[in-house]
């Protein structure tokens, strides 16, 4: 009895020990609170993000305040917009991340992650390496890869069809090489953005990596491809394999990556957006995209929202499953760092893996009952590289992804009145069934065209 009492003297006559206990739980419960805003924003840890290249995400209609740049201290930095709220900060100073994050105007920061190629050619025997590089300082004259060669469409595709657009995320594609989308809202080389959309004289697509009207596609030499890995002319050869399933469609060229065969987030989803916005109906996305690794907390969600985007207007989505040349491909539903885009479960990705000449399941192909669609051949007749000795046809998943999405070009261009989920269920359902491909894919079989357009 008296211990209470005396208890109750320390609470009568000591209110300062119970404002510090309350203040020491209020610190505790601003501390959770903040360290809540921390993780909320920041999709990976501090190490791994970049300070000098970041993408942001603001609060809708905050880009409409001209003085928000300047009130974040960001005078000095350049800040590019990518659409209504995800702009990209780049700067020589470091930013301050803390109070970046604690700002109400801005949901989401992340690093502008690299995307890249998906195949790379480079020789791995460091013997026959050196050979060629030393072939190469004493010879300038290289062997241009062999031009794509016209192949006549089958008979099924012979009839004539509207304009339908398919835009190649890509590497470029040369002039000429495959039916081209014409910008009819612009004036050619006026100088001038008559259509209003950001882009200056956009009469054929835009040029993401050089900010330039020209989406050429830019490859390295046969020597430079063997000896260090690029561009051979991936984005080409992607619209080719489309136009030749489908000659009626218009390819919508968007280069997004160098003639390394690199690029970064920030393009990609300036890309998805162009192409959404100008008329594309069926995008290809065939590359890799980093920044995934839900186990660190790591999340591109700057790419997943330009995709969601694009599935919200109605446009497919068509990505390679992904794989290794030189390694075993791989389960993209348990890999703990599984292919990007194709891995992303939003309804209008349509994800494509490879088979060889024998209807297995190509050695470097990926594979996945859930995230991986369906199958389509991997290898190419077209000659990729013809140089001493060295002879490369064209394989890999972006290859089959390619016939992929000419098939569903030339069939929903056919079907105009019927929805992008209704177009890939008929895909799915018309597949050639495989048991190598029986619980490894959502469909369970490979593309099958003839039976697509009978459908």
């Amino acid at each position: 009895m008296r211990a209470l009492f005396s208890s109750a003297l320390i609470w009568l006559f000591c209110p300062c020990v119970l404002v510090a206990l309350l203040g020491g739980l209020l610190v505790s419960l601003l501390g959770n609170f903040a360290e809540a805003r921390h993780s909320k924003h920041l999709h990976s840890s501090r190490k791994t993000i970049s300070s000098s290249d970041l993408l942001i995400k603001l609060a809708p209609h905050t880009l409409e305040s001209a003085s928000f740049i300047a009130d974040l201290g960001l005078r000095t930095a350049q800040v590019q917009k990518l659409d209504a709220q995800w702009i990209r900060v780049r700067s020589k100073q470091a930013l301050d991340l803390n109070a970046l994050v604690l700002r109400p105007e801005i949901e989401e920061i992340q690093p502008n992650y690299k995307i890249k190629l998906l195949e790379n050619y480079q020789i791995e025997d460091p013997l026959r390496r050196a050979a060629l590089a030393r072939w190469s300082r004493r010879s300038r004259e290289m062997t241009p890869p062999p031009a794509l060669e016209k192949t006549s469409p089958p008979d099924v595709t012979q009839q004539k069809k509207e304009a339908f657009v398919v835009a190649v995320l890509d590497t470029g594609v040369t002039p000429g090489a495959s039916p081209t989308w014409h910008n009819s809202r612009e004036i050619p080389e006026n100088q001038r953005d008559d259509d209003q959309n950001g882009y200056v004289d956009d009469i054929s697509g835009w040029d993401f990596v050089a900010e330039t009207p020209r989406p050429n596609d830019l490859s390295l030499s046969a020597t430079d491809v063997l000896l260090y890995g690029g561009n051979p002319g991936h984005g080409t050869l992607v619209a080719h394999l489309i136009a030749r399933l489908a000659p009626d469609i218009k390819i919508l060229p968007l280069r997004l990556l160098s003639e390394k065969g690199e690029g970064q987030t920030a393009d990609a989803i300036r890309a998805i957006h162009y192409a959404v916005d100008n008329g594309a109906k069926i995008i290809t996305g065939l590359w890799m995209a980093e920044g995934e690794d839900l186990s660190d907390g790591n999340e591109n969600k700057a790419l997943r929202e330009s995709l969601q985007y694009a599935a919200d207007q109605g446009v497919l989505f068509v990505a390679a499953a992904g794989g290794s040349q030189r390694g075993l491909g791989s389960n993209n539903d348990q890999d703990p760092h599984p292919f990007y885009p194709a891995g992303y479960p939003h309804e209008n990705i349509i994800s494509v893996t490879a088979l060889d000449e024998t209807d297995n399941l190509a050695p470097f192909a990926n594979w996945g009952a859930q995230s991986v669609d369906l199958a389509a051949s991997g290898f190419s007749q077209e000659v990729m590289l013809d140089i001493l000795g060295f002879k490369l046809n064209w394989e890999g998943t972006s290859i089959a992804a390619a016939q992929v999405a000419g098939a569903t070009a030339l069939y929903w261009s056919d079907h105009p009145r019927l929805r992008s989920t209704e177009i890939k269920a008929h895909l799915l359902s018309s597949t050639q069934k495989l048991n190598v491909l029986a619980g490894k894919s959502v469909s369970g079989g490979k593309l099958d065209v003839k039976s697509l357009l009978s459908f």
